[in-house]
């Protein structure tokens, strides 16, 4: 873990404001507080943030970058759970659970992160009472959405499974050329075969098929989705 602190990042010149659930509506007098008690790290890409089952100090907020949660099951194998954009909580249990992180954390790209002490930020949300209630509808939300990926990803095939995560990610970070919908972001194989729950050998399988199938096409790392239609046909 190659992190850098920097302390003097001020949250009024932040991007991920402008799309942020959490921090969008924050006032000046709130953002003041902010930059008191808010402790900012930079991280190279593929650096762990926090492992799981380590001890939990506080909340974390991505500032920019992205990051993938996972976790591991008693036989040693690895699911991401969700990828993190800038101006998102990163662990939504973090300002709550006094005890271990349940996820481990670890960066996609180069990132930066806040990290507020638990106390500290407890204090923050006693102060501001609309603070408390947007934090409520951030966390609400998240919990609906885990709820209906869990769902759509029970009651699918291993085909469907991917189908759904493509979309998902076009959904996310799709960027529009000639030939459809590339994927914004790079995620090696084995990171698609987590993310869907399948082997590695499965989802390598998959994706040739739905190439073949011209359902999408591969430029090196690229993945393009250039019949959606057909993606949501096999996703339903």
């Amino acid at each position: 873990m190659n992190s850098k602190p920097n302390h003097f990042t001020d949250c009024r010149a932040c991007v991920a404001r402008g799309i942020s659930l959490f921090c969008g509506g924050v006032t000046d007098d709130e953002l003041n507080e902010f930059m008191e008690i808010k402790k900012i790290h930079n991280y190279d890409k593929h650096d762990i943030i926090f492992h799981e089952d380590t001890p939990s100090h506080g909340i974390y907020i991505l500032c920019s970058g992205r990051i993938k949660l996972t976790n591991s099951s008693r036989f040693g194998q690895q699911q991401i759970l969700k990828i993190v954009s800038a101006g998102e909580i990163i662990e939504k249990n973090g300002l709550f659970n006094t005890g271990k992180h349940t996820v481990t954390a670890e960066t996609l790209e180069r990132s930066e992160v806040t990290f507020f002490e638990r106390e500290d930020f407890l204090t923050l949300l006693k102060n501001h009472s609309d603070l408390s209630i947007r934090l409520i509808n951030v966390l609400s939300q998240e919990l609906e959405k885990s709820q209906q990926r869990i769902n759509q990803l029970t009651f699918k095939d291993a085909k469907g499974r991917l189908a759904l995560i493509l979309l998902d990610l076009a959904k996310s970070y799709g960027v529009k050329n000639k030939d459809g919908i590339a994927l914004g972001i790079t995620l090696k194989r084995e990171e698609i075969a987590e993310m869907t729950g399948m082997t590695l050998e499965t989802a390598v399988r998959l994706l040739s098929q739905f190439k073949k199938d011209r359902v999408i096409k591969v430029e090196g790392k690229q993945i393009i989705l250039i019949n959606q239609q057909r993606l949501q046909t096999l996703s339903n």
